[in-house]
């Protein structure tokens, strides 16, 4: 492979992420995306668990936030939407 290239770009945004092409992209851009949700409190590979870490236990004591229960997602405040574009030449 000659070249390649990475580019991530975030957004913040308030709402539940149900907002459309946030990102602006052409509509051939916005065809071949694949949107992948992640479950913060459930996406969690074995492997990389740590109770310390665990959204669904940890609470807070700056903020108050906490716990995450099973239906967090019907509350969300905030979403962070990404774009992960590979780039082969």
């Amino acid at each position: 492979m000659k070249d390649f290239n990475v580019t991530i770009e975030s957004y913040h945004l308030a709402g539940k992420g149900n907002q459309q092409n946030v990102h602006r992209l052409k509509p051939a851009q916005l065809a071949s995306t694949e949107t992948v949700l992640i479950d913060i409190a459930a996406d969690v590979e074995p492997g990389d668990y740590s109770a310390a870490q665990d959204p669904r236990i940890y609470k807070s004591k700056v903020t108050n936030r906490g716990v995450l229960t099973d239906n967090w997602m019907e509350t969300v405040i905030l979403c962070l939407i990404k774009i992960c574009c590979g780039h082969f030449w």
